[in-house]
């Protein structure tokens, strides 16, 4: 069925429909909810406009079907829907609405020529009068929430005022980040990650970052989130793929081998030409079995399972090791974990950070623990910040850690240095010619 068959009105519709319902004379609080399927153009490209447009027919008649008869549904963008929300009682009843679509589209099994992608959303709601009184500000109220959403990682957001003046300033931001790449601009900091068996460096995790020509170093949350909605991404990453790997093979040469790890984004697990990009990194830095390691979450794995699946094999068909990091706070199957090429679960932070006095947090770093290590997997904890941590994953039994106890991110040469004076630092050996 072709997408026009579906009815639904265009953003200037839509902005009457707002006017006819603040200026009705029973007009009671009006609830607006921006929905954004993330990650759209990806969908498009891997299986074609025609299968896109069906996942958003699919998408918008399974939210209808479930909202109340006076709520109005409508496309305003390439991926992107409105809701209106009319005689709302309190602002707590969009906020239902907006967990209810986020369950809509986790649970239902949308079908793209024969792949079921998991619909990642993004969510901003907005309400009258309560944050704006005139149809367009409401609009933009609503706009600049999803935009928040999208940023923070959260289903949804409401709007506040902060957020225009945080909106103006991202986007000045924005706009600089489109040449900082060619202006040399970004930097590469690298963050050890230590052998428990061992009690030495084996590894490192390369974290981006923006030294900006007069704010100085800006903060990663500041300008990641601005890179991943931009089409910056695949640039962006391939430059910390190939510095990344560039640095590797210099600290090799001095005797230093350490493998380096690179976070993946989910928006280039369905590139089908993203392989063949590495593989050629890969070849012009010399790079063998485990020296780069790929991080990807696993929500990002879960958003095209089977799309995804077929790119990390062929990774791994390289000889590059792949790590599912932040295990824990996705959604990832058992059946998928199974089936992918996968060496290394890394925990997230927020169940290492409460270990030593929350049992339950314990519990879960220990059940994790079992869990790779019964998939013969490497286990890595992030987020050490204490002895009392460090020794409870020692008693645990995971492998490896990352935190700022160990070793926190450091530019090239500082780990160089650290290298040598850190107790765990390794012995440096002299290179061979």
């Amino acid at each position: 069925m072709p997408l026009s068959a579906l009815p639904l009105p265009q953003r200037d519709v839509i902005l009457a429909k707002l006017h006819q319902h603040l200026q009705s004379p029973h007009s009671q609080l009006v609830g607006l909810l921006i929905i954004k399927l993330c990650h759209f153009r990806e969908i498009n490209t891997a299986f074609g406009y025609q299968a896109g447009d069906a996942l958003l027919i699919q998408f918008a008649e399974h939210i209808c079907g479930h909202m109340r008869p006076q709520d109005e549904l409508a496309r305003i963008g390439d991926a992107e829907f409105s809701l209106i929300l009319p005689s709302l009682h309190t602002g707590g009843q969009a906020l239902l609405a907006a967990n209810r679509v986020w369950e809509l589209a986790q649970q239902y099994p949308f079908t793209v020529n024969g792949h079921t992608p998991l619909p990642h959303i993004a969510m901003g709601i907005a309400l009258c009068p309560e944050h704006e009184k005139e149809p367009e500000l409401l609009l933009r109220a609503a706009d600049l929430a999803v935009a928040e959403a999208q940023k923070t990682g959260n289903p949804y957001h409401i709007y506040h005022s902060q957020m225009l003046a945080t909106a103006t300033a991202d986007l000045v931001l924005e706009e600089e980040l489109e040449h900082a790449l060619e202006n040399d601009e970004f930097r590469l900091f690298f963050q050890p990650k230590i052998s428990f068996s061992t009690n030495r460096i084996t590894g490192t995790e390369a974290l981006i970052r923006w030294q900006h020509p007069t704010q100085g170093m800006i903060p990663p949350g500041k300008f990641i989130p601005l890179i991943e909605k931009s089409a910056l991404m695949e640039p962006v990453t391939l430059w910390v793929l190939n510095t990344a790997l560039r640095y590797r093979a210099e600290w090799a040469k001095k005797g230093i081998p350490l493998s380096v790890a690179v976070n993946f984004p989910p928006t280039l697990l369905i590139n089908p030409e993203i392989a063949e990009l590495i593989r050629q990194a890969t070849r012009i830095w010399g790079t063998g079995q485990g020296d780069l390691i790929l991080e990807v979450t696993e929500s990002a794995v879960m958003t095209d399972p089977k799309r995804s699946l077929e790119t990390l094999r062929h990774l791994a068909a390289l000889g590059i090791e792949l790590s599912i990091d932040d295990f824990g706070t996705g959604y990832s199957s058992l059946a998928y974990l199974k089936n992918m090429p996968v060496n290394e679960l890394k925990i997230d932070k927020s169940f290492v950070d409460e270990m030593a006095a929350n049992q339950g947090d314990s519990l879960i770093v220990q059940a994790v623990t079992d869990l790779g290590h019964n998939f013969n997997l490497r286990v890595t904890a992030e987020g050490i910040e204490d002895q009392a941590t460090l020794e409870g994953l020692r008693e645990i039994g995971c492998d490896y850690g990352q935190g700022y106890f160990l070793g926190r991110p450091m530019a090239p040469q500082d780990l160089e240095n650290w290298i040598k004076e850190s107790p765990w630092g390794m012995a440096i050996e002299t290179a061979t010619a």
